[in-house]
């Protein structure tokens, strides 16, 4: 899934329309499974997953990039750890620059995304992605940036995007943790 995704967002145009993005992601689909999966029953199966999901997903992305370009596509960056001898390294989904400046950073799951019970407990990914952008540990997006947000987007099911609370010093509690 991270592949269609990751194709489907580097192949994209600023003139494409809602029906050829639809027809491109579903394109990129059949592609991306002919390459990379081996079994003809699991390949219908993400297919038929895909095209049940591809409008929504295509109406999704034309908003987004309304809103921002995205910058930083499964590329990995890192930040130091000054005096402990440690690089922290994250290969987000996906970081857009918006309009005026800031990152917003996307994280897709193919299951239920967590919910703010569960990334307050234990899945800081987002949190470290949005301290390293912050700190400047992603060349593309040139240098330190602030973080307006941070969403969990589902590819499945009903589509959830789950926002991550990164109010009230989040980021840096989890950094300093």
């Amino acid at each position: 899934l991270h592949m269609i995704v990751e194709a489907f967002l580097r192949e994209a145009t600023e003139a494409e329309t809602f029906e050829a993005a639809r027809a491109r992601l579903i394109a990129t689909t059949e592609r991306v499974l002919q390459a990379e999966v081996a079994w003809p029953a699991a390949r219908r199966f993400w297919r038929m997953r895909i095209a049940r999901i591809a409008g929504r997903l295509a109406a999704d992305e034309a908003r987004r990039r309304a809103a921002g370009t995205p910058v930083v596509i499964e590329e990995r960056g890192g930040v130091d750890l000054p005096g402990l001898g440690f690089r922290l390294t994250a290969k987000p989904d996906r970081i857009d620059l918006l309009s005026d400046g800031r990152a917003m950073i996307y994280d897709y799951k193919s299951g239920k995304p967590p919910g703010p019970k569960e990334q307050k407990l234990f899945d800081k990914q987002l949190f470290l992605e949005a301290a390293m952008a912050g700190q400047g540990g992603f060349a593309a997006l040139g240098g330190p940036v602030e973080v307006a947000g941070a969403t969990y987007i589902q590819l499945g099911g009903a589509g959830a995007e789950v926002p991550v609370n990164l109010a009230d010093n989040a980021v840096d509690e989890v950094w300093q943790g």
